[in-house]
């Protein structure tokens, strides 16, 4: 393909002039343009509307695409016959460039989950909030290499997540305040997760794929839940994500009426980022929060911090064994699609022994839209399968694994964000 410009033309026709041979071209703005389909040597073909200009030796030209300016001249060059120029012509539509741009654009997609990993680890926005900076004063604040900063810097930069001037100076844009340490909804917690464990665990999806296995623990020779038992910075940097990600999506907890309500016993709940919440909001209820001892540090000044130390109790201990009893609300957010149907069963049937007939469990997880629905939840399945051997589940499968532990599901309140709110309660 070629530019040609134009350069006269009379009322009912444009000439072009080719720029790579000068060759002339007048084209009949009226001519009805034909519905062709394009076939390449790969067998797949698109829908395509082109005009034929003229066809002249063994040359048929022909323009795909028009401006008040300029145009675009396609030469197909070599036809076995003179005939050949009666049979329909196939050229490319914008909307197959558009579909193979889009491909190319989503596989390249981990250079830039990754450039933004590198800018939220070393903090790059932090040292940006007082004003624009160099490359060079970056990297030595950050301790990094000039050269390979700037390259990632003004990768994001054309991709306006940072200002760039002359002189390499970088500023925010508001694509990247999120990224803020200091920012209440700051996702830089998040981002870094996203771009270590789970980065490296994606990379062996494939494994997943062919094996049925968990990639995580092909590559640590572990789980997840045990990595991070044993790695307490890996454990921090877990923690932050998830207090992250319950602040950036809907929460259905914020809307729940909890009346005649006593005490909520929120099951593996993390630092306390849930039962805080709720409690906030209903200050006549008592927690429960319950966890594995690793997180009792964080969670035992988280709980403090927020000023429902005295309302909230701390316990630690396995759910696989048992579950403190006595609350009439069951909380488990994000917990369940952690794990396999057998695992979860375990963890719901231990819950149905704790809780009382009149009780209600309420899970905040993922219920899967049925078909070809677009769905961050989908996406968040490859991360069960990588990451934990868990899964998402659409409600009949819910409905299943509820009735198999003592519980009916009794409802499911639908969202904006990925996870839903399903109600059950026992049997």
């Amino acid at each position: 393909m070629t530019n040609v410009s134009e350069t006269a033309g009379a009322s009912s026709t444009t000439m072009y002039r080719s720029m790579s041979d000068h060759s002339s071209i007048r084209l009949n703005a009226a001519a009805p343009a034909s519905q062709n389909a394009w076939t390449n040597r790969r067998g797949w073909s698109s829908a395509v509307k082109a005009r034929m200009i003229e066809a002249r030796d063994n040359v048929v030209f022909l323009v795909i695409s028009k401006s008040p300016k300029s145009a675009t001249l396609l030469y197909i060059t070599s036809l076995p016959s003179s005939k050949s120029i009666d049979r329909r012509v196939f050229v490319p539509s914008a909307s197959a460039e558009s579909d193979r741009q889009q491909l190319m654009q989503a596989a390249h997609g981990f250079r830039i989950s990754q450039a933004l990993y590198v800018v939220a680890k070393l903090g790059i926005v932090d040292l940006l909030e007082d004003g624009p900076r160099t490359s060079d004063e970056l990297a030595k604040r950050a301790d990094a290499h000039p050269r390979a900063l700037l390259r990632v810097l003004r990768v994001l930069a054309s991709l306006g997540y940072f200002t760039q001037d002359a002189s390499n100076r970088f500023g925010l844009t508001p694509k990247t305040r999120p990224l803020l340490s200091d920012d209440p909804d700051s996702v830089r917690p998040m981002i870094i997760f996203l771009g270590e464990g789970q980065y490296q665990a994606t990379g062996e999806l494939l494994h997943s794929v062919r094996t049925g296995e968990t990639s995580f623990d092909h590559l640590h020779g572990m789980g997840h839940f045990e990595f991070l038992a044993q790695n307490p910075e890996a454990s921090a940097v877990f923690n932050a994500a998830m207090a992250s990600g319950l602040r950036q999506t809907e929460n259905p907890f914020d809307r729940y009426d909890f009346s005649g309500r006593h005490l909520v016993v929120d099951v593996g709940g993390g630092r306390g980022d849930q039962i805080v919440s709720i409690l906030r909001a209903n200050p006549m209820m008592k927690g429960i929060l319950f966890d594995l001892p690793q997180v009792a540090p964080d969670a035992r000044a988280y709980l403090k911090a927020s000023g429902v130390a005295s309302r909230c109790e701390l316990k630690t201990g396995s759910a696989f064994e048992s579950i403190p009893p006595g609350g009439d609300v069951y909380v488990m957010s994000r917990v369940l699609h952690d794990w396999p149907d057998d695992k979860a069963a375990l963890l719901l049937t231990n819950c149905r022994k704790a809780i009382s007939n009149d009780g209600i469990l309420l899970i905040r997880d993922s219920v899967l839209p049925e078909g070809a629905v677009a769905s961050q939840a989908k996406q968040m399945d490859l991360t069960m399968l990588i990451m934990t051997g868990g899964l998402e589940r659409s409600e009949d499968e819910w409905r299943a694994l509820l009735r198999a532990s003592g519980f009916r599901l009794a409802n499911v309140r639908r969202t904006t964000s990925p996870f839903d709110l399903i109600e059950a309660k026992p049997i």
